[in-house]
């Protein structure tokens, strides 16, 4: 894989991969069973020090594993993983969700709903394997919404001295509160506390952030965009840092459901076409779920105008690889630890409703959806069809933009 097969998102990670400043001596060669936790803000590169590990201590004769929750995100790392293979010998790093590492060594496959009960069973019966392969260090992603049976098989894992590094947020759990082997680990480890945002534009960071503390506690969002607006994430303050490129707005835009054909047609028109140096798999295409008349459309569309994609929306789908002449459509579930240059999302107003169903956190859901760009994000909402999430972002965005006049305000409600 040349760079010349990648997008610009997959060029900006792998510098930050290949720079191993912030985890140069983490891992000193005489430190038996080192914990380390990485924990801050959603988008302050969590995952990037996984990988950083990655790159840094993989090459070395040690056996490593990076283990996630999302299925998507294990695709993208090991697309990030072979672009580096001139440096991580074949074989030193594998890169596995945790359901699949599971199916590799459990025979009984996981029927819905009772999966932490089949995972269970799996942890059982791994504990029991005489030649369970261990490793010499396990990067665990997304450690906040791991359950019990999915933290246990990551120490299951280690070898007898291995690191054990793990990324984790306070207050990020998607499902429910963190299990108890990850509290306990928390205590445990050496933290390192990340502030800076890499990845989002700072209103785009703006945005997300006051969605993911202030939905649901109006008040609180007012404080934190007074905090915003005062202090802009100052150095001293305790807000998120925002570093990435860019000072435009997200956008809201509303189209005309009646025409909703032609309306995604043409929305989709526009937001296909490259800037820059841009690849197709620089694109975003987010949506709430499969069951969503939007996404039908979107890749109706995209088939009409002959464009290709890579489709995890379906539970089906989301250990494919991507493909840089390809753009990506993603549920805003399966989209978390992955970006793009520009985003483009479908269903926002049907958070609340699928946040209830999936029994998932709607803060951290909205946040995952507004913050998956770097550069540009769009949130397309049919005419009529508003939700207390699409009247608070709305709400929000109006408010950032008042007491940051300086930046060229959004358009609501019409065509960028």
């Amino acid at each position: 894989m040349t760079m010349n097969t990648l997008g610009v998102c997959d060029t900006n990670k792998l510098n930050l991969m290949m720079d191993d400043r912030d985890v140069r001596g983490l891992l000193p060669s005489e430190m038996k069973r080192p914990r380390i936790l990485f924990r801050g803000y959603p988008g302050t590169g969590k995952t990037i020090r996984l990988l950083q590990m990655m790159t840094h201590y993989g090459s070395s004769p040690r056996k490593t594993l990076f283990l996630c929750y999302n299925k998507v995100l294990a695709s993208d790392v090991r697309r990030m993983r072979d672009a580096l293979k001139e440096r991580l010998p074949a074989g030193d790093v594998e890169v596995l969700d945790v359901f699949k590492l599971a199916m590799d060594h459990y025979k009984e496959r996981p029927i819905a709903p009772d999966y932490d009960g089949w995972g269970g069973r799996a942890v059982t019966h791994m504990r029991d394997m005489a030649s369970l392969r261990k490793f010499d260090m396990v990067l665990l992603d997304e450690a906040q919404d791991m359950k019990a049976w999915m933290f246990e098989l990551a120490e299951l894992l280690c070898s007898e001295d291995a690191a054990l590094c793990v990324a984790g947020g306070k207050g990020q759990g998607l499902y429910g509160k963190p299990c108890d082997r990850y509290e306990r680990f928390v205590v445990e480890a050496n933290k390192r506390e990340m502030r800076r945002n890499f990845r989002n534009a700072p209103n785009i960071g703006r945005l997300a952030h006051t969605f993911f503390e202030g939905f649901q506690h109006p008040k609180k969002a007012d404080e934190m965009i007074g905090r915003f607006q005062a202090k802009q994430a100052s150095e001293e303050d305790e807000l998120p840092i925002f570093s990435g490129e860019g000072n435009g707005w997200p956008v809201v835009e509303s189209y005309d459901p009646t025409k909703r054909k032609d309306e995604i047609k043409r929305i989709v028109g526009d937001f296909v076409l490259l800037i820059g140096n841009e690849k197709p798999i620089d694109l975003l295409i987010l949506f709430p779920r499969e069951k969503n008349e939007d996404y039908h459309r979107v890749r109706d569309a995209l088939g009409e105008m002959k464009v290709p994609y890579t489709d995890y929306v379906p539970l089906s789908n989301r250990r494919k690889e991507g493909h840089v002449n390809r753009i990506r459509l993603c549920t805003f579930h399966s989209s978390r630890g992955i970006e793009g240059t520009r985003a483009l999302i479908f269903g926002f107003h049907e958070i609340p409703k699928i946040s209830k169903e999936k029994k998932s956190n709607s803060n951290h859901l909205g946040y995952i959806a507004l913050s998956r760009a770097m550069r540009a994000c769009t949130i397309c909402i049919p005419k009529g069809e508003s939700s207390k999430a699409t009247e608070f972002l709305k709400e929000s965005l109006t408010k950032l933009q008042e007491g940051l006049p300086k930046f060229k305000k959004a358009e609501i409600g019409g065509r960028r």
